[in-house]
């Protein structure tokens, strides 16, 4: 039976499907909510980004965050607006959450450089699906090419349990772990001290020294730090000196 002819709708109008987005003109997606996001710039002074976002999104369904959800619930201002202070490199990650809340596949941008900053965004802002999106990224991603960066990067957000991780895969791998130089004095100390760390007398009298060579200029007081290691003294530098290694 062939179909019958009743006529198509016509309005003039296009109405091609565009799937909700912070990216759409908030005209258009009838954006109810600004998230007025400010962070300290690297030249000093302040820098601030807009998000023009959507209320139910942001504190209802599965990506969705408790914080919204409590400042939704509570907010007499009378103003759609609220505004967050963040470290520069978890403002930098605010684009990848909101992307990941708006998918409807949940689909995550993530990084060994992002995976940090967008934790702490996880579990400041209440974000239980994508918290344990990322642990199970850092997960696959922590090893001895990447913990280095881990170890910085988690120590910068206080994410304690991240940062003993890391310090432990690079204790365990200590020898030959790239990028160890790239640590603070403290955070390498965390690494030679551990107690996971596995070479000892000349290996890690070489990495020992490796770093001293590389970061000489940032300690205070060379001799206070190589007694916090315990295990260099003096005379072995002065050794890698005299062969041209320090």
């Amino acid at each position: 039976m062939e179909p019958h002819d009743l006529g198509a709708y016509e309005d003039g109008e296009d109405h091609s499907y565009q799937p909700l987005s912070w990216r759409t003109d908030p005209a258009t997606s009838l954006s109810d909510w600004d998230v007025v996001v400010t962070w300290e710039a690297d030249g000093g002074g302040e820098e601030t980004r807009t998000y023009h976002v959507h209320k139910q999104t942001l504190a209802v369904g599965p990506r969705s965050g408790a914080y919204w959800a409590k400042l939704f619930a509570r907010w007499a201002d009378g103003k759609a607006e609220s505004e967050m202070r963040l470290d520069a490199a978890a403002a930098a990650c605010v684009p990848a959450l909101l992307d990941y809340v708006y998918d409807p596949r949940g689909a995550l941008d993530v990084s060994t450089a992002t995976a940090m900053p967008l934790l702490h965004l996880a579990s400041y802002l209440g974000m239980r699906s994508l918290y344990d999106a990322l642990v199970a990224f850092v997960q696959r991603d922590l090893r001895p090419e990447t913990a280095a960066a881990y170890v910085a990067a988690a120590d910068r957000f206080g994410l304690d349990r991240c940062r003993a991780a890391a310090v432990k895969v690079c204790a365990s791998h200590m020898e030959h772990a790239p990028s160890l130089e790239e640590l603070p004095p403290d955070l390498f100390l965390l690494v030679a001290r551990s107690e996971d760390r596995c070479c000892a007398g000349a290996a890690f009298s070489r990495r020992v020294a490796s770093y001293y060579r590389t970061r000489a200029a940032d300690l205070e007081d060379p001799g206070d730090f190589l007694r916090a290691i315990g295990a260099v003294s003096y005379t072995h530098l002065r050794a890698h000196e005299t062969r041209g290694n320090v």
